[in-house]
């Protein structure tokens, strides 16, 4: 199957879409992933903690679950953004329940215009969000703006796993993923999206080529999950 490449990345419609689903999306995401989602977060806070920051951007946080793991494992500030108003509503709910309002600031706000002067920040985290901006390139080179000479950027993204693999991914991709988002979200339509927006995104190496043209330094991933999921680390050069 060849997924359409013409999917409507606007941020409006984005916004909207998850607005729609922010109510059940954490429900979501570990129901159809079966929980390994966790596991997959997971590595990327270990990415963070090796860095050692004192302060941290996450875009398109969502509700703000890996921001929330972060600050359990690691003693820093964060500041957290996402295009939908609803996603952070939630997301300052877990906030208030988790005491951790005093360490983490929410603010609605897109990668390509980060509210945020030069060099702000020790380390950025997307998880799942990249293949949602309008443009990659100009969403790659503001968040670059906003890191420290040395710093860190951290993405989780979807990937495509190899043969045999790639074959249960897809039919799991085409039939129960939208399935699963009319029955539990009432929206099928953001799901198909969703799957799509994975499939036509660049895929390791492609990804890598696509750091280093933004001049990103020492790019690389690892493929987690039989290839499902890669965490890409890259850094910003030093003077």
């Amino acid at each position: 199957m060849n997924p359409s490449t013409n999917l409507n990345k606007n941020k409006e419609h984005i916004s909207d879409m998850f607005n729609d689903i922010a109510p059940s999306y954490d429900r979501l995401n570990h129901l159809l992933s079966f929980h390994i989602d966790k596991s997959w977060r997971k590595k990327l806070v270990a990415s963070v903690k090796q860095c050692n920051p004192t302060r941290v951007l996450d875009v398109a946080t969502g509700t703000g679950d890996v921001a929330f793991k972060i600050l359990q494992q690691h003693k820093c500030s964060i500041s957290a953004i996402d295009i939908s108003a609803k996603m952070l509503e939630v997301a300052k709910r877990k906030a208030t329940e988790a005491d951790v309002n005093e360490s983490i600031e929410f603010i609605e706000a897109e990668a390509a215009q980060l509210p945020f002067a030069d060099e702000s920040f020790d380390c950025i985290t997307v998880a799942f969000g990249v293949r949602n901006f309008e443009d990659l390139e100009k969403g790659l080179t503001e968040m670059k703006r906003v890191l420290k000479p040395g710093g860190k950027l951290l993405i989780l993204e979807f990937s495509k796993p190899k043969p045999p693999f790639s074959y249960l991914y897809a039919l799991y991709s085409y039939t129960i993923l939208p399935l699963a988002g009319l029955m539990f979200a009432k929206n099928a339509k953001a799901y198909v999206y969703l799957q799509r927006s994975a499939a036509i995104f660049p895929n390791r190496e492609a990804m890598l080529d696509i750091l280093s043209k933004c001049d990103y330094k020492k790019a690389k991933y690892t493929s987690l999950t039989f290839g499902m999921v890669c965490l890409y680390e890259s850094f910003k050069e030093k003077p």
